[in-house]
């Protein structure tokens, strides 16, 4: 892991992110396999409560509480799952579409976004598959954790709870990384492999299991560089918004005009829009190492092999 090139990889991941700005719509959707946080820069999920019906506090009033908005439940849920699936479709052409303009890059030199929709449709479903396992994975696994927790909780065994709680979080958060990593090294057997889905399944999780440790480290160096441009994010739209504030102050100083409520809703679109660009280079480029770091194990795999196979074959010397 020592001689691992981190550095020289992200390095390449973000030039390739650069050299292809046309791919950074479709980074919208791969957003949820790495880069979920990234949607709390753009959004504040609270202003979405006010949708949803009160749900009461007494256990005893559940029952009348479904009987009366069960129509209303039904309704999200089914509009929930829908998204859910659409959103997973999508992102699954996106990023086969990414995937394979890392295979293309520097052989198709006429690349460009549609053409690599188009090929990415060779890959699409068994991508979906992936993702749609992957989400299905952690669900399960919080549901199976959380469970016996609200049990202990809803009985009166608080501090029971609590260290069933602590010993969840120890069991999920490796689960939840091995998954991860299992995830992006299926998904790149699949496109960059051109693998089917069972085997390539099989081989990320051989991947992630011989290079647990190794990927660990790739997606603490990913959390890194996140976290450094999230920071610089913030301190951009801070003196974003202060430039803002002063111009507005000037147009009330200078043309006695006040903007009011139409200066906050041009900064909320303009932090919307920069966010959302934010968010989708983050994705694209976070993809891109995945893949640039899952073929230099591949690469290793191979010299491991080729290295194995040539000490086989050397005659054994008779004494």
């Amino acid at each position: 892991m020592k001689n691992f090139p981190f550095k020289e990889i992200a390095k390449r991941a973000l030039n390739f992110t650069y050299a292809h700005k046309w791919l950074m719509p479709l980074g919208l959707f791969i957003l949820g396999q790495g880069s979920a946080d990234a949607w709390a820069i753009i959004f504040d999920q609270s202003s979405m409560v006010s949708f949803m019906p009160a749900v009461p506090e007494n256990p005893a009033m559940v029952a009348d509480f479904i009987a009366l908005h069960g129509e209303k439940i039904a309704g999200l849920l089914l509009l929930g799952i829908a998204g859910a699936i659409f959103y997973l479709i999508v992102g699954a052409i996106s990023e086969s579409a990414v995937l394979d303009t890392v295979v293309k890059d520097g052989v198709d030199k006429k690349l460009n976004l549609r053409k690599s929709i188009r090929s990415a449709e060779h890959y699409a479903m068994r991508v979906f598959g992936l993702r749609l396992a992957n989400a299905a994975l952690i669900v399960l696994a919080l549901a199976l954790l959380a469970t016996p927790i609200f049990i202990l909780f809803s009985k009166g065994y608080e501090q029971k709870a609590l260290v069933l709680s602590v010993i969840g979080l120890l069991i999920f958060i490796p689960f939840s990384f091995f998954v991860s990593f299992v995830f992006h090294y299926a998904v790149n057997f699949v496109v960059q492999g051109r693998m089917r889905l069972k085997p390539a399944i099989a081989a990320g999780t051989d991947l992630a299991a011989k290079y647990w440790l190794l990927s660990l480290a790739q997606t603490l160096w990913s959390i890194l560089l996140y976290t450094l441009a999230s920071i610089a994010f913030a301190l951009a739209v801070s003196v974003a918004g202060l430039f803002l504030k002063g111009l507005v102050f000037l147009a009330d100083k200078i043309f006695t005009v006040s903007l009011g409520i139409l200066s906050d809703v041009v900064g909320l679109v303009l932090l919307a829009i920069v966010g959302l660009a934010f968010a989708a280079v983050v994705s694209v480029w976070e993809s891109t190492f995945w893949a640039y770091t899952w073929q230099e194990l591949v690469r290793r795999e191979k010299s491991e092999q080729k290295t194995a196979e040539e000490i086989e074959a050397v005659p054994e010397v008779s004494k």
